[in-house]
C-alpha cells in the first residue's frame, strides 16, 4: 500500500504542474484503489477502502484551536469541547463564546453579569441595565439642560422677583396718575435711566446669595407706547463670570401695545453704567451694543405673566464698576438707550 499512496501523491503533484499534462483517468484508477490503513499494522484501524476516500480516525492531528496538542482523529471533538484549554464556551449570562480559561475575567466586564443595584439594593439585576439606563437618563438631562439652560434661568429670576414684578403693574394699572408717574420717568421716550442706590448694600446683598439679581421698573420704548421693557443686573455675575463680572441684561415684557407693534422685536439697543464724574471732559461710560435676533425666543411676543431676556453675561469687570467714578454717593446709574 505505501508503494501505491507515493504514486499517488506523484500523481496528485505532476497534476497542480502547469507544464505537464497529468494523465486523469491513470489518476481515477489510483484513487479507486483498494487499500489498508497504515495504522491497520497494529490492529488498531481496520479501515479498507478506496485509496481516494483515506481518512484514519487514528491518524494525530493538531487542535482546531491551536493549542499546539495533536489527538487522534477520533477524538478531535471530544479534545475541544471537553479537554482543550483553549476551547470556547457560552457565557451563562449573555451567551457570549469566551475562552474556558477566561471565564471569570469576562465575569468583571459582561454587561448581563447579576449585581446589586446601588439604588435599590436589589440583588440579580444585569449590570447593563443598570449602567444602560443611567447613561441614558444623564444624557437626556444634559441635552435638556443645553436647550433650555437659558429658558428656565429666565423663569427662576421671574419667580423669586414675582411679588415685586406684581408691584411694579400695579404701578401701571391701578391709576392714569400713576402710570403718568411712570411714563415721567422716560426722559425721552427711547431713553431710560435706571438709578441703584445704596450700591454697596446690593453687591454685599449679591455675594451672600440674598438677591443675586435686581430689576428696573418696566418702561415703555416710546412716550406713547411701544415695547415694555425692563432691565436685570446682577452686580456679582453670574455662571463662570460669578465674582469677576457685572453681568446685564434686558428683558421683553407683556405690555398694553403687543398686539399693534411688530413680532419678533427687531431692534438696536445700547446700555450703560454712566460715569458720574464732575468733569464732562473726562466722562467715559461703560457701554455695551446690543442688536436682537428675531430667531431668539426672548425677542417673540411674550405669553401672559412671563418676561424673557437677553443680554450681556459679562458687560464689565467688577474692578471697573466700583471705582468712584461709576459708584458716586454709593449710587449705580444704567442708561438704557434704542438707537435703531
Amino acid at each position: 500500500m505505501r508503494g501505491n499512496f507515493c504514486v499517488f501523491l506523484w500523481v496528485i503533484q505532476t497534476s497542480q504542474n502547469k507544464s505537464i499534462y497529468p494523465d486523469k483517468f491513470a489518476e481515477r484508477e489510483m484513487r479507486d484503489l483498494q487499500v489498508l490503513c497504515q495504522a491497520n499494522k497494529g490492529d488498531e484501524c481496520l479501515w479498507k477502502g478506496p485509496l481516494g476516500k483515506l481518512e484514519c480516525p487514528y491518524v494525530l492531528i493538531g487542535c482546531d484551536n491551536d493549542c499546539e496538542k495533536k489527538v487522534k482523529r477520533k477524538d478531535l471533538q471530544k479534545h475541544m469541547a471537553t479537554e482543550c484549554l483553549l476551547r470556547k464556551i457560552p457565557c451563562d449570562y449573555c451567551n457570549e463564546a469566551v475562552l474556558w480559561n477566561g471565564l471569570e475575567q469576562h465575569f468583571e466586564n459582561c454587561i448581563k453579569y447579576p449585581q446589586q443595584c446601588e439604588k435599590c439594593r436589589e440583588e440579580g439585576t444585569e449590570r447593563g441595565k443598570g449602567l444602560q439606563s443611567s447613561f441614558f437618563k444623564q444624557q437626556r438631562d444634559i441635552e435638556e439642560l443645553r436647550n433650555c439652560v437659558t429658558l428656565l434661568s429666565n423663569e427662576v429670576c421671574y419667580l423669586k422677583h414675582q411679588q415685586k414684578e406684581i408691584k411694579d403693574a400695579q404701578m401701571i394699572l391701578e391709576t392714569p396718575l400713576q402710570a403718568q408717574e411712570i411714563r415721567l420717568t422716560r426722559q425721552l421716550g427711547e431713553i431710560y435711566n435706571w438709578k441703584i442706590e445704596n450700591i454697596g448694600h446690593c453687591f454685599q446683598d449679591a455675594i451672600n446669595g440674598g438677591r443675586t439679581a435686581k430689576y428696573s421698573p418696566p418702561f415703555y420704548t416710546s412716550m406713547d407706547g411701544g415695547y415694555k421693557l425692563r432691565m436685570r443686573i446682577h452686580l456679582n455675575g453670574v455662571d463662570d463670570g460669578i465674582g469677576k463680572h457685572v453681568a446685564l441684561f434686558l428683558h421683553l415684557m407683556e405690555g398694553h401695545y403687543d398686539a399693534i407693534l411688530d413680532w419678533p422685536l427687531v431692534r438696536k439697543f445700547r446700555m450703560s453704567i454712566l460715569d458720574q464724574s464732575e468733569d464732562k471732559e473726562v466722562r467715559h461710560d461703560i457701554s455695551e451694543t446690543l442688536v436682537s435676533n428675531p430667531q431668539w425666543q426672548a425677542c417673540q411676543r411674550p405669553p401672559d405673566n412671563y418676561c424673557r431676556g437677553f443680554g450681556y453675561p459679562k458687560f464689565a469687570p467688577l474692578e471697573q464698576i466700583f471705582q468712584p467714578q461709576y459708584t458716586k454717593n454709593d449710587t449705580l446709574l444704567v442708561k438704557f438707550e434704542m438707537i435703531g
